[in-house]
């Protein structure tokens, strides 16, 4: 992590890594909606007080580091289910857009540009989030448990979505 101590603070962590080509390679194409398959309103995500309330990103990975990666099916008998975050730190257990969609709503509220990213992680569905840190971007893997940086090229977005800002939503493809 070539820049990560001049672009956050506290120490290094395990579930990010720079990606190459810096911010304008990661930002894809503008849309006027997605649907992406989110199960509340994008602005439930954003609108109930959480408890926890980290104030780095060692902060956030130490939370998720203590939560299980658990299906859907397994914790609502549900094929998809994107649970809020207030719900899912009361839980500590879900899938990947669960713990992403929990990190996202952190990074948020610490005042991060991020998005949540869905796409393919070894050729399998997967929501991770993108941070946007002066002119670079981050990937973040929020179900990352062990000491090891994700490879960022393993990764294929194809639609992200950030909160912009009082009750606005951008969507963005990322397809070839």
């Amino acid at each position: 992590l070539n820049h990560f101590k001049q672009d956050f603070d506290g120490p290094p962590v395990f579930m990010i890594t720079e990606l190459t080509g810096g911010e304008d390679a990661w930002l894809g194409k503008k849309q006027r909606h997605a649907n992406l398959g989110n199960t509340h309103p994008w602005n439930r995500y954003f609108n109930r007080l959480l408890d926890t309330k980290p104030d780095t990103l060692a902060d956030i990975e130490r939370f998720l580091k203590g939560c299980k990666y658990r299906s859907d099916q397994e914790t609502r008998s549900q094929e998809d289910f994107w649970e809020p975050p207030d719900q899912f730190e009361k839980r500590r257990s879900g899938d990947c857009e669960d713990h992403a969609i929990w990190a996202w709503r952190q990074l948020y509220d610490l005042g991060f540009r991020s998005r949540l990213v869905l796409g393919t992680c070894f050729d399998r569905g997967h929501a991770w989030v993108h941070l946007f840190v002066n002119g670079r971007c981050y990937l973040l893997e929020a179900t990352q448990k062990h000491a090891m940086l994700p490879r960022g090229d393993h990764y294929k977005a194809n639609w992200s979505v950030e909160n912009v800002g009082k009750k606005k939503f951008e969507f963005f493809a990322h397809f070839n």
